[in-house]
């Protein structure tokens, strides 16, 4: 009987160390599915100071036209109009809206993009010292390009049959993470029970846990290992280079983030598992002390009457 009970306590602890891997990597997925995530990326990689780059990136012919001076203040202008503040007021609701419609508190992509409004403060801040013919024609070009609002849903990524896809796993998957939390917490308290009590349960579920938070450590050495070089394989062959190089930077910060994330939790199972073996081991030995007290004081070996 005893030796059933090992074996069912050994094939729990496998379950338990698996269990507690699949929810690291699913709270790796929530990260990534988070806004304030990649809002931090951006910040951290400077993607949001640089936005006027990337916009004068793609209209670097139309702008190299310009004579010098005009050119100098154009750019000005461009940089003038997309603020920081500006550009991440852009580009927060956009995210949050995406992440919304990805878990599924949301059918359909409602958030738009002002580009209308972006071209009218790029001619409004030119127009403070630009030549007065380039203003109109500015004027005149923005709003050819940039007529009305545009609504993250009018880039297809909503009809998009890959975006449907990756919307319908993602709730799938965030009902398979209640269910496998369930499940840990069910196979925790089997293995208190089986154990005979505190001491040999929190043994048991403490191994486990280390284990799986070791397993997480190692994960995140991949992430921070390997990841770069992923990166370093992506090519933007028809961006402009200051693109190329921006977007290089965000998805290095991303795994940055990404591997902080998995060992900050593989940390946190690591922390558990020690602290649950030593309180096991700090029972275990009060309770040796007591029966060892027990058996040598003045009323042992007395018979009772």
């Amino acid at each position: 009987m005893k030796a059933f009970k090992v074996f069912l306590l050994v094939v729990l602890t496998i379950l338990l160390v698996g269990g507690l891997v699949g929810l690291q990597v699913a709270a790796l997925g929530l990260e990534a599915l988070s806004p304030a995530l990649y809002l931090r990326v951006l910040r951290s990689s400077h993607a949001i100071e640089k936005a006027p780059d990337i916009l004068m990136g793609f209209f670097g012919e139309e702008i190299g036209q310009l004579p010098g001076e005009e050119r100098a203040r154009l750019e000005a202008a461009v940089r003038e109009a997309l603020e920081p503040a500006w550009v991440e007021g852009e580009i927060a609701p956009a995210l949050t809206d995406l992440a919304m419609v990805l878990r599924g508190r949301r059918e359909e992509l409602s958030a738009v993009l002002h580009v209308d409004v972006m071209g009218q403060r790029i001619v409004d801040a030119y127009a403070k010292t630009g030549h007065p013919y380039i203003v109109s024609q500015l004027r005149q070009g923005m709003r050819e390009m940039f007529p009305r609002p545009l609504a993250l849903g009018e880039l297809g990524l909503g009809d998009d049959k890959t975006f449907a896809e990756v919307a319908k796993n993602v709730r799938f998957g965030l009902k398979v993470v209640s269910v496998a939390l369930a499940a840990v917490l069910l196979v925790v308290l089997l293995c208190f029970l089986l154990a005979g009590g505190f001491v040999g349960g929190a043994r048991w579920v403490g191994a486990a846990v280390l284990s799986a938070g070791i397993l997480g450590a190692a994960g995140a050495v991949a992430v921070a290992v390997l990841g770069p070089g992923l990166v370093a394989g992506v090519e933007l062959a028809d961006a402009p280079e200051v693109v190329a190089h921006l977007v290089s930077d965000v998805l290095l910060g991303l795994v940055s983030r990404l591997a902080l994330t998995v060992g900050t939790n593989a940390g946190l199972l690591v922390l558990v598992g020690v602290v649950l073996l030593v309180c096991a081991g700090v029972a275990a030995a009060t309770r040796a002390r007591r029966r060892t007290a027990a058996a040598t004081g003045p009323g042992a070996g007395t018979p009772t009457s």
